[in-house]
């Protein structure tokens, strides 16, 4: 269960939220290295999308479409991409294999 309240915020500023954790049965091997009182750090992953790839937003025309090689030794080819939603990390877009793709400046 996660609050939806955040607690504040830590010296990189990210957000901070109280979590409780239910651990499955665990085997007796694994009840001698758990304690009371023990900390972990958890990375939550919130939204996931197997079928998308993102890119920066730079990289996307106006014509939706993105300058794109398959590898460094194939020919660069105009794909035309469909757009998700925005990440930290970039846009989803879908359309896309693997691959390189070129960020316009």
């Amino acid at each position: 269960m996660v609050s939806g309240l955040a607690i504040a915020s830590d010296t990189q500023g990210s957000a901070q939220f109280p979590v409780t954790l239910s651990i499955p049965t665990l085997t007796p091997e694994q009840l001698q290295r758990v304690r009371l009182g023990m900390s972990a750090r958890l990375t939550i992953v919130t939204y996931n999308n197997e079928q998308a790839i993102v890119i920066p937003s730079q990289a996307i025309e106006p014509d939706m479409t993105v300058a794109y090689r398959e590898a460094m030794d194939k020919p660069v080819e105009r794909v035309k991409v469909t757009t998700g939603q925005s990440t930290a990390q970039g846009v989803e877009v879908f359309g896309l294999k693997p691959g390189l793709v070129k960020i316009s400046k």
